[in-house]
């Protein structure tokens, strides 16, 4: 088999047509199975590519074209083209190392000589042959035509350019003015200035188009406002309003001069609750709650979340009774499902009023609070602030501050005490006892250390020095 590559292909594909290479000339070559009906054989045949068929391809297309074989000294082997032959000669003979460098293949460029449009494409290449089809239009008939309609084309191109300074003319006259009026109404609703309509062109129109955008980005931005305002008033889990709502509210019932009562209500042994059932039903819990909340009274109190397991209800009630907090405890101690095991939940709360208590929400929601936090204390479900709350408050937030430095100030000292034994008078034993005399509040009774406040403003008290 003179050609064993091309056979390979053959056998691979079925068929195969390519260039070959014999005695230095290339041949255009085909290889096809023989089956009767099984294969039986192969038959081959190719033609030598000759003049005959340069110029058959060059009154084709009206290209010249040379195939070239250069052999493994870089000289031509043979040469067939449309050219005449001493010129087709010339022209390969200086190609030679420009085919083999890849030169004219990734793209047609002219010849150093600006003589023709040249474009290469390999049709074999080995060690010791390589064999190039060389596409190439001269200068002059690229030219020829053009220098033909020179004229007609600098006549085109200044009407072209006179219709074009027309139109831009008429244009600038028929655009600007809607353009500009739609950039003010854009910087206008920016600043945050509303529109209903704006009577710029037609619906058609480019114009009316960007006008009609403009009132659905303005919508689009009055849309992601008011969402991005309500995340930042309410809560995510339960959309109570928040902290910052519950003040802005409280405030603007303040400059009213309305009377109103501020509710506390907390959760009791919430951490047990997320503790034992989860984070997830713990959230179910607030949610429930939030929402028993919402659809309790609500033309006379507004719901808020504060943070946590804390809840708010604003009343428009000089104070609560005890038949009103009868009615609130009942739908809110109902029980609740909780993964098929229904649980009680059990809240306290610290009542505020205004303006017996304060006049700031801040003042308020701070008496709510130790309200609150005096309720949980004692285990009882309401607490109304009471005057000297925040005193004693202050006192046990800074002994737990003071008690830090209290050792190293050497504040601290041991009381003993004797036992006693009454048959014979005589001391067996004696109980040790720590006292703390305090610099300003003086001598601190064991008993106030027992009642400090919640764990929640001890931990914010040591870590902000109260």
């Amino acid at each position: 088999m003179p050609f064993p590559q091309l056979f390979d292909r053959a056998r691979q594909e079925g068929q195969a047509v390519s260039v070959v290479i014999a005695e230095g000339q290339p041949y255009e070559f085909a290889l096809l199975p023989v089956r009767a009906p099984n294969l039986i054989g192969w038959v081959g045949m190719g033609f030598l590519i000759n003049e005959a068929v340069t110029e058959e391809i060059n009154a084709l297309t009206g290209l010249d074209i040379s195939v070239v074989n250069y052999g493994d000294n870089g000289e031509i082997s043979y040469l067939a083209s449309s050219h005449p032959g001493q010129l087709a000669l010339e022209l390969m003979s200086e190609r030679g190392d420009e085919l083999i460098e890849g030169e004219y293949a990734l793209h047609s460029q002219m010849t150093p000589d600006a003589g023709y449009l040249t474009y290469a494409s390999q049709l074999y290449s080995d060690d010791a042959n390589h064999t190039y089809a060389l596409l190439q239009l001269s200068r002059n008939e690229l030219l020829g035509a053009y220098r033909s309609l020179q004229w007609q084309l600098l006549g085109i191109i200044a009407l072209i350019l006179l219709f074009t300074v027309l139109i831009a003319m008429w244009s600038a006259r028929s655009m600007s003015k809607p353009l500009m009026e739609l950039a003010q109404a854009a910087q206008r609703i920016g600043r945050g200035e509303r529109f209903t309509e704006l009577p710029v062109g037609t619906e058609r129109s480019e114009t009316g188009l960007l006008a009609s955008t403009l009132l659905a980005m303005q919508e689009g931005i009055a849309q992601r406002e008011a969402t991005l305002h309500h995340q930042s008033r309410h809560d995510l889990l339960t959309d109570l309003p928040n902290r910052m709502s519950a003040q802005e509210d409280v405030s603007l019932l303040i400059k009213r001069g309305e009377p109103f009562t501020l509710l506390r209500l907390a959760i009791n042994n919430f951490r047990d609750i997320n503790d034992t059932f989860g984070y997830a039903l713990g959230d179910h819990v607030l949610a429930t709650l939030a929402k028993r909340l919402q659809h309790f009274d609500g033309s006379e109190s507004t719901a808020y979340r504060l943070d946590g397991d804390e809840l708010l209800l604003v009343v428009k009630q000089s104070r609560s009774d005890f038949a009103w907090r009868t009615r609130l405890f009942t739908s809110l101690h109902h029980p609740i499902d909780l993964d098929k095991s229904p649980i009680t939940p059990s809240l306290s709360a610290g009542e505020t009023n205004y303006p017996d208590h304060g006049d700031s929400p801040q003042l308020l929601l701070r008496r709510s609070d130790i309200a609150l936090d005096m309720a949980r204390r004692h285990r009882h479900p309401h607490q109304r602030y009471l005057e000297g709350q925040d005193e004693h408050h202050l006192r046990q937030l800074t002994l737990i501050r003071d008690l830090q430095d209290a050792v190293g100030n050497g504040e601290l000292w041991m009381a003993y005490q004797p036992k006693v034994d009454t048959r014979n008078g005589r001391v067996e034993q004696c109980e040790a006892l720590m006292r703390w005399r305090h610099p300003s509040l003086g001598f601190v009774p064991p008993m106030s250390l027992l009642a400090w406040p919640s764990a929640r403003e001890a931990s914010a008290c040591l870590a902000t020095g109260c």
